[in-house]
């Protein structure tokens, strides 16, 4: 890893987190770097940023304000969206779990944020 890697701070940190997202940003595999970790479980993800030797949050507002460059969201589905537009909306880099809404409005809505934030 270099300090050219980008920053990427994990919200959620259930199974796909802790199995998938998590041990790859800390790999040498990766071309990002762990540096933070969210979820509304205070007991878990106190433990797993302990682990992983990284900040730990328990509110989505706080862990965005975090420097970083790149949001990885894997919270649970009916959470996405909201998850996602906040983190662009922080100006960040967004990677989601599937699915990236629960229905047909909840799409439209993060495409309505994007279009608010880069000319299309």
């Amino acid at each position: 890893m270099s300090d050219d890697d980008l920053a990427a701070l994990v919200v959620g940190t259930g199974w796909i987190a802790q199995r998938v997202h998590l041990p790859w940003l800390s790999s040498q595999a990766a071309q990002a770097r762990l540096v933070a970790v969210c979820d509304t479980d205070e007991g878990k993800v106190h433990s797993v940023a302990a682990r992983y030797g990284v900040a730990g949050y328990s509110s989505l507002a706080r862990a965005l304000r975090h420097p970083h460059d790149v949001t990885v969201i894997c919270t649970p589905g009916r959470d996405h969206a909201r998850h996602v537009a906040d983190a662009l909306r922080s100006g960040r880099h967004v990677i989601c779990e599937k699915p990236l809404a629960m229905h047909a409005d909840e799409a439209r809505q993060l495409y309505e944020v994007v279009r608010s934030l880069v000319e299309i």
